[in-house]
C-alpha cells in the first residue's frame, strides 16, 4: 500500500497543478488495475473541486474499471458538487450508480454533506431513500462506518431519534458481518459516538 499510496498522492498533485497526462501516466504504469483505479477516483474528484472540469471529472470516472473506486468516485464527486450548491447536478450523477451497494454509500455521504449544511428537510428525503434502498441489500463495514458518522452529525444537529435510528440499523448490520474483527471495530465507533 505505501507505494500505491506515494504514487496517488504524486498523481493528484500533478493534476492540481494541471499535468492531468503525467498524473494519468502515472495511472496507467501502476502494476495493478486496482490501483490505477484508486488513482484515478482521486484524480477525478480532485478535478471537480475546480469549477469547469466536472464534465473531465466524470469521464475519468465512468472509465475506471473497478466498481468500487468507480461508484466512490461518483460518491465523492456528487458531494463535492453539493459543496458547490449543484444539488441537480449532483442528483444526476448519483444516478449513473447502478448497484445499491454503492447507491447507499453515496446517498449516506450525501446526506451527511445536507447534515453539515444543516439542510435537515433534504437529508431526511435521502435518509429515507437509504433506508428502502438498503433494506434488503447486504451492506458491508463501509455503510456502517457512514451510517455512524451519518448518526453523529444527526444528533450534533439535535436529531435524536434520526441518529437513534441509524444506530440501530448499524447494529442489524453488524449482526450480518461474518468478520469479527469488523464486528467490533464497528461497535467500537458507535461506542465512541
Amino acid at each position: 500500500y505505501g507505494k500505491s499510496d506515494a504514487f496517488t498522492k504524486i498523481s493528484v498533485e500533478l493534476s492540481k497543478q494541471g499535468n492531468l497526462k503525467e498524473a494519468k501516466e502515472i495511472a496507467k504504469n501502476m502494476k495493478y488495475d486496482y490501483d490505477e483505479a484508486k488513482i484515478l477516483k482521486e484524480i477525478s474528484v480532485e478535478l471537480s473541486k475546480k469549477q469547469g472540469k466536472i464534465a473531465l471529472a466524470i469521464n475519468i470516472a465512468e472509465n475506471i474499471s473497478h466498481d468500487k473506486y468507480k461508484y466512490n468516485a461518483f460518491a465523492d464527486i456528487s458531494v463535492e458538487l453539493l459543496k458547490q450548491g449543484k444539488t441537480d447536478e449532483s442528483l444526476k450523477i448519483v444516478e449513473k450508480i447502478d448497484k445499491k451497494t454503492f447507491k447507499s454509500i453515496a446517498l449516506l455521504k450525501m446526506a451527511v454533506e445536507y447534515s453539515k449544511q444543516d439542510k435537515l428537510e433534504e437529508s431526511d428525503i435521502l435518509i429515507n431513500e437509504l433506508i428502502k434502498l438498503t433494506e434488503n441489500v447486504d451492506v458491508g463495514l463501509d455503510i456502517s462506518e457512514l451510517l455512524i458518522e451519518l448518526s453523529r452529525e444527526l444528533s450534533l444537529n439535535g436529531r435524536l431519534e434520526k441518529a437513534e435510528l441509524m444506530i440501530k440499523k448499524v447494529i442489524k448490520l453488524v449482526a450480518k458481518f461474518k468478520n469479527d474483527y469488523s464486528k467490533v471495530n464497528t461497535l467500537k465507533g458507535i461506542a465512541v459516538e
